[in-house]
């Protein structure tokens, strides 16, 4: 590693980016090579912007809201290093944890901070969502997936551009990177970090982001591996069907028969994908 570059996507983040960039210089003498610091200001209406260039980054500003992913894309397009490190501007993570990260690097393609403890964990709505989401990412790859969106990561660039056309433009680019490297064999890897309370106010909508992600999985699934989605879509009504086996073997037959339609839908997705391929 010759260097890196930092990218830190931020909106209305004044309350923490300060911080976050003065953490930042504590590592820099444990970062192999250089080290740059990349702000993108996604539309923001406070002093963000103002005080990241105060405090020495680099700041790309966008005169309205673009998303987490696109901020994300401009600056991992902008950056001067093949190793890139994602990390946030409200605080949630340890600059500490980005510098183990990169000491650990080698060999790797990504490696993912894997967020820790209870503010991770969250409410009793919250974490079983999580243990929901972090299942059907292992079901989807086949591999331990053990933070699927943690926002701390570092990767290659190199690596990452060929998918930046299908990579989410919003809070689902974390998820979408993740899986697109397992998919395609890439070396992913994950470190146990911690993860703190924010500085500020969070702009994440817990139902509304959880959607968008599933459906950002779902379309991956779709496009590397439609079989595992006709999978789950026809054992939901086999599910309902031996449910209702018992007193209704007319319904457990219909309901069969569309499992069965379901999984050959599949298996023909399956064909065209790979002739398109």
């Amino acid at each position: 590693m010759t260097g890196v570059s930092i990218i830190i996507p931020a909106l209305n983040e004044e309350a923490g980016i300060g911080k976050v960039l003065k953490d930042l210089e504590t590592i820099r003498a444990r970062v192999p090579g250089a080290m740059e610091v990349i702000v993108v200001d996604d539309g923001s209406t406070d002093r963000t912007a103002e005080l990241a260039r105060a405090a020495g980054a680099t700041v790309l500003s966008h005169p309205v809201n673009l998303g987490y992913g696109a901020s994300l894309k401009r600056g991992i397009g902008r950056a001067s290093h093949d190793w890139i490190a994602m990390i946030d501007a409200d605080g949630t993570y340890a600059a500490n944890d980005l510098a183990r990260l990169l000491e650990r690097a080698d060999g790797y393609d990504m490696l993912i901070g894997a967020r820790q403890g209870a503010v991770y964990r969250g409410s009793l709505l919250r974490y079983p969502m999580r243990i929901v989401f972090r299942w059907l990412c292992a079901y989807v790859t086949g591999a331990r997936v053990p933070d699927p969106n943690s926002g701390c990561r570092i990767f290659r660039k190199s690596v990452a551009m060929p998918y930046a056309p299908i990579l989410s433009k919003g809070y689902s680019f974390t998820t979408s990177i993740t899986m697109l490297f397992l998919l395609e064999g890439h070396l992913v890897g994950f470190l146990p970090i911690n993860y703190t309370e924010r500085i500020g106010r969070s702009k994440v909508r817990l139902v509304r982001d959880t959607l968008r992600s599933s459906q950002i999985l779902f379309e991956i699934i779709l496009m590397y591996n439609p079989l595992k989605a006709f999978l789950l879509f026809g054992a939901a009504p086999l599910a309902m069907g031996l449910w209702f086996r018992q007193d209704s073997p007319e319904s457990f037959a219909v309901l069969a028969g569309i499992a069965f339609l379901i999984w050959s839908l599949g298996g023909i997705a399956v064909l065209l994908s790979r002739r398109t391929r």
